[in-house]
């Protein structure tokens, strides 16, 4: 099976790192992840694809040996790149996942595990937003936007996105709500557009810098 994500829930699983595990040679072979089962003994390796396609292809190859005396219920390989007829017929042989990312979530957390061409595992940890947190979230950014509007007098739309590191329509979204509230205004110099904050946005600033 390929999917583009697996999510792991960690109130099930737990995560064991560089261990061996089962295997012919167990004092030589390590999968870079494993998942152990919080119910049950039950673990589930987790393989690293990398490379080239020769590379992945000698990666699975040696893991579909030492695999010849275990039977694991569940397996994941994430993978980088592309992948080719012979490696989804290897994974299928053997009933492994394949994807792109390896999603293990907690209570609040999520970690977004991926792997670059160089062979490097990227591991994110990223705050799971609920929906109380999506509105703290924007009204951090409005502050962060205020602050910015404050500290330069004059700014245009570009400066707000590389400096509060937003996306383009969601930045313009913001703006024109703050606009609508009487927060911001607009000032249009020739062919320049730039937002300026007025006296209600400075009072809704102190009010946000105290929350």
């Amino acid at each position: 099976m390929i999917k583009n994500k697996i999510v792991i829930n960690e109130n099930d699983w737990v995560e064991l790192d560089k261990v061996p595990i089962g295997g012919k040679d167990k004092f030589s072979h390590y999968y870079s992840i494993a998942l152990k089962s919080k119910n049950s003994n039950e673990i589930m390796p987790v393989i690293i694809l990398t490379g080239t396609m020769l590379e992945k292809v000698k990666i699975l190859g040696d893991f579909m040996k030492d695999l010849e005396n275990i039977n694991y219920r569940s397996i994941i390989a994430i993978y980088s790149g592309n992948l080719d007829s012979e490696l989804k017929r290897m994974a299928k042989n053997t009933n492994i996942n394949l994807c792109k990312e390896l999603i293990i979530t907690s209570n609040d957390i999520k970690k977004v595990i991926t792997v670059k061409d160089e062979k490097d595992i990227k591991i994110n940890n990223k705050k799971i937003m609920k929906k109380n947190d999506h509105r703290r979230e924007r009204i951090y950014i409005i502050k962060e936007i205020l602050e910015l509007i404050t500290e330069y007098e004059n700014v245009n739309i570009t400066k707000i996105v590389y400096k509060c590191n937003l996306n383009y329509e969601y930045a313009i979204n913001i703006i024109e709500d703050l606009i609508e509230k009487g927060f911001v205004s607009l000032d249009e110099d020739q062919n320049s557009i730039k937002y300026s904050i007025t006296t209600k946005g400075i009072e809704y600033l102190i009010t946000l810098r105290n929350i």
